[in-house]
């Protein structure tokens, strides 16, 4: 990689705005995909074994954002560098992601148990028989109250269901890219770190990330959509050449992990780039 081809000049040392992120996000993506994306390929290969396995997929996340946040300081470093310095952190990365599966799991339930409590406390069916009631009129606005009501009830729900555990993500965010950037950090402080960077950006993580996910849905679309369309044509063929069912199984499942990390590996290079423009701020 080259800074010309790049044109990181243009964003040092100034913070990046939304655009800026998303333009020089998929920038490197396209321009690095084949090493990038090699290295996820590899990994993916030691899913299939368990925890040490799970530990080297993360450590190949990692080196991607070393090697992309090294490249926009200025120091480059080539990939037998980069690896040498996350492989010490194998077991880092890997007590990270199980310590944060771990707690969002334990703030999803107790989500839901406070969510269910509140509904039961504040008679939710006895609100929903009382919504009922303006059908009887069939004004415009007495629909269009209704309607109103309806989402912002769903809307209440699903921020008690869902929003803690949203937002604990959304702050711990960032650890996994200061584990593989920041020299001398343990676990808990590449946590309390991204708790940092991301306090007061919340709500512009969020928007940001769904901002990428809509942008990406018509894309993803037409991959399923024409993984679909693969099935049907294998389908029609004749008997005698029909690929077994099980074969067909393991085609769909390597298609849907090759397409979830190419996702997963543009998701990771805006994370890098968010993580870098956090720090200048």
């Amino acid at each position: 990689m080259k800074d010309e081809e790049l044109n990181i000049s243009d964003y040092q040392p100034k913070p990046l705005s939304i655009g800026d992120i998303i333009s020089l996000s998929i920038h490197l993506y396209l321009t690095n995909f084949k090493v990038y994306f090699k290295e996820i390929l590899v990994a993916s290969l030691w899913l299939v074994v368990p925890i040490f396995g799970w530990g080297k997929f993360l450590v190949s996340y990692g080196l991607i954002s070393r090697l992309i946040f090294q490249e926009l300081i200025g120091k480059p470093e080539t990939i037998k560098i980069a690896r040498k310095y996350v492989k010490r952190r194998l077991g880092s990365f890997l007590f990270l992601a199980v310590f944060i599966t771990l707690v969002t799991c334990i703030i999803v339930i107790i989500s839901f148990l406070v969510t269910a409590m509140a509904m039961v406390a504040i008679r939710l069916d006895k609100w929903m028989y009382q919504l009922d009631t303006p059908l009887e009129d069939d004004s415009f606005f007495a629909v269009i109250f209704l309607l109103i009501a309806l989402l912002s009830l769903l809307l209440l729900i699903f921020l008690g269901l869902f929003g803690p555990g949203l937002y604990f993500l959304g702050r711990f965010l960032l650890a996994d890219v200061s584990l593989a950037i920041e020299n001398k950090i343990h676990t808990f402080q590449s946590l309390s770190l991204s708790w940092q960077l991301t306090k007061g950006y919340f709500g512009s993580l969020f928007m940001f990330f769904l901002l990428i996910n809509i942008i990406l849905l018509p894309l993803i679309m037409a991959c399923y959509l024409a993984n679909y369309l693969a099935g049907l044509a294998i389908s029609e063929l004749p008997l005698e050449i029909k690929i077994p069912t099980n074969y067909l199984e393991i085609i769909y499942l390597v298609l849907g992990l090759l397409l979830l990390a190419a996702f997963y590996l543009f998701l990771q290079i805006c994370k890098t780039l968010i993580y870098y423009n956090l720090c200048i701020r």
